[in-house]
This record gives structure tokens, sequence and C-alpha cells, in this order.
């Protein structure tokens, strides 16, 4: 009986030295399976943490940062040619436009024109039309001294052919016998100096500008027409690519040109709209880093002249806009101003 018991116990100490080494390797099997799977999970974080690091550290590297003031414009022409007269054309047109309501003069020979007199203007297109066969009745152009044997030009020229009268203190005077006068600019000489305060009026007719006589312009475009900002980059921060596109037909985008250079996209909004890839150039402020190129290093300054003739409506007094600055794989610029109540040339926008 002892022999039995005893065999029994050696079995069942046997058997649980077995179970515990299967348990101890399920364990151990447990164990790594977890151990992997964590150890995975935190690579594959710690990876793309590394990664959202790198990638925030190259956005602000690749940042730009104002430097100085904005500065609006708004676009005056100053003696812009319409073309020249041959006697028979009315219609000219501006290069630019639209015009703004009221700021232009119309000159023929540099004498100044009278709107709805002599011509109409078309604002939106710039569209200057001529009016035929206008009478003008007892213009001044001048009073005598005694000296001065020149008077005028008239208000409008040039004139139909014999149809003015030439009038001292009232009473005409005759052509070829008192006085000439040359038809294209209204300007009239006499013989003999008119006395002292002798007013000297005209009649004539006025006719389409003349062969040979030049139409020119001054005006104003109205609303902003370009925003000028300085930019640089942060301390030590990487250099951002300003390469530029042309803007071939002049309509202030580059969201239509192809090919397309350029690596910073500048947008516009504002309460009406938002214009995406404006056109815009630049030129170099200040020192230059290594050489003069359209890459704006550490130390350099640029100054970037964005076009904003594509918007409608058009940006006027009190305005408020943003501009996006938005350069390739870097974080984007943005410039947030309002402008003035009175527009001006150039104004500093706050």
């Amino acid at each position: 009986m002892q022999t039995r018991l005893s065999t029994l116990r050696k079995d069942s100490a046997g058997i649980t030295g077995l179970e515990t080494a299967i348990i101890m390797i399920a364990f151990i099997v447990v164990a790594s399976v977890f151990a992997y799977t964590v150890l995975s999970a935190g690579i594959l974080s710690s990876s793309q943490g590394r990664a959202a690091v790198y990638l925030g550290i190259k956005a602000a590297g690749g940042a730009m940062e104002i430097k100085g003031a904005v500065i609006a414009k708004s676009l005056s022409y100053t003696g812009e040619s319409l073309g020249t007269g041959d006697g028979s054309t009315t219609l000219f047109t501006t290069a630019n436009n639209p015009v703004a309501t009221g700021s232009e003069t119309v000159y023929l020979a540099g004498s100044p024109q009278s709107r709805d007199t002599n011509y109409t203007i078309t604002n939106s297109t710039g569209a200057v039309t001529f009016i035929s066969s206008t009478v003008v009745t007892g213009e001044s152009i001048g009073t005598g001294d005694g000296a001065t044997l020149i008077f005028g030009p008239t208000t409008s020229a040039p004139i139909v052919a014999d149809s003015q009268t030439v009038y001292l203190d009232a009473a005409a005077q005759t052509e070829g016998v008192d006085y000439s006068i040359v038809d294209a600019t209204g300007v009239v000489t006499f013989g003999v100096a008119p006395g002292g305060a002798v007013a000297v009026t005209i009649d004539y007719t006025s006719v389409p500008p003349a062969t040979g006589v030049a139409i020119t312009i001054d005006y104003e475009q109205g609303g902003v027409n370009e925003v000028m900002f300085t930019v640089g980059v942060p301390l030590k921060g990487s250099s951002i690519d300003l390469t530029i596109t042309t803007d071939s037909d002049a309509d202030g985008l580059l969201s239509d040109e192809s090919p397309k250079s350029h690596r910073t996209i500048i947008s516009y909004i504002d309460e009406n709209q938002r214009v995406p890839d404006l056109a815009w150039t630049w030129t170099q402020s200040g020192r230059v880093v290594g050489t003069s190129d359209s890459i704006l290093d550490w130390g350099e300054k640029m100054t970037i002249t964005v076009k904003l003739t594509a918007l409608s409506p058009v940006l006027a007094e009190e305005g408020r806009f943003t501009l996006e600055v938005t350069p390739e794989g870097g974080s984007t610029l943005h410039i947030n101003r309002k402008i003035p109540t009175l527009i001006d040339a150039i104004m500093d926008l706050k």
C-alpha cells in the first residue's frame, strides 16, 4: 500500500510541474505578443509624432513676416495719349479702365475740353466720344492790355473753318483784316493789340479732332488698385521662393496662366468675394544676401506689389480686406487692413 501511495505522490508531482511549465510558456508567449503590439504602436506613434513635429518645424521655418508699412495705391494717369485726330474719328478709348466719375480731363493739343459740351465718356470702358458740330457762343479768350497780340486757344478745338466770329468789347472783327486764326487750336492773332481792359470773345463751331491734333487725357481709376508691402524671413528661418508668373493677359489673375512658375500664392478676401491666386510682382529692398534672385533669404527684404484689378466690386472707401500670402511648404501670412474714408493716390493702411 505504501509503495502504491508513494507512486501516486510521484505521479501527482510530475503532472503539477508540467502544467506549471505550460502556464509559464503561455504567459511568456502572451506577454511577448502584447509587448510587441505595444512596442509597434509606440514606434508608429513616435514616427507619426516625429513627422508632425518636422512638418510643423518646416511650416514655421517657411514663414515670412511684414517689415514696415502696408501701402495702398489708387492708380492715376497723366497725359495718357488717346491718339491723334484725323478730322473724322470721334471715338477714342483709354488704355486702362474704369475711369473714376468726374476724374478725367481731356485735352486737344493741350487745350482742356468740356465734358458733355465737347465730349462724353463711358466710365466703365474709358470710351471718349467727341461731339461733332458743337456751337460755342461768347467764349472769353482773354482781355486786351494794349500789347498782347495772341489770344486763346479756344476751349474746344479744332473749329469749323470760317465758323468763328471774334469780338472786341462785343464789336465783331474781320478775319484777314483784324486777325488771323488757327482752326486746329482756336488761337487768334491780332494785327493790332486790343486796348487795355478790352474783352476778347469768340463764337465758333467745334468739330471732331482735326488731322494731326494730339488727344490726351488725365484720369483716375477709382478704388484701390494695388497693395504693396515689404516682407522678410524671421530669424534664421528658411528661404522663400518668390519666383513670379507673368500676368500675360493683364487681368490681375495668375490662376488662368499657363505654364505657372510661381510657388507663392496670394489670395484676396473681403465681405463680397474671395479671389484666389492674384497677380503680383516683387522688387529687392535693402541688402542682398548671396546673389540677387527670386529667393528671399534671411536678412533680405522684398517689396511685393499685388494687383487688385480683378476685384468686382472694387475695394472702395472704408473697405476691410485680407490678403493671404502662402509660400510653398510654409505657413500663411494674413494681412488684415481697412481703407480710409478718403481714398488718396497713396495710403498707409493701419
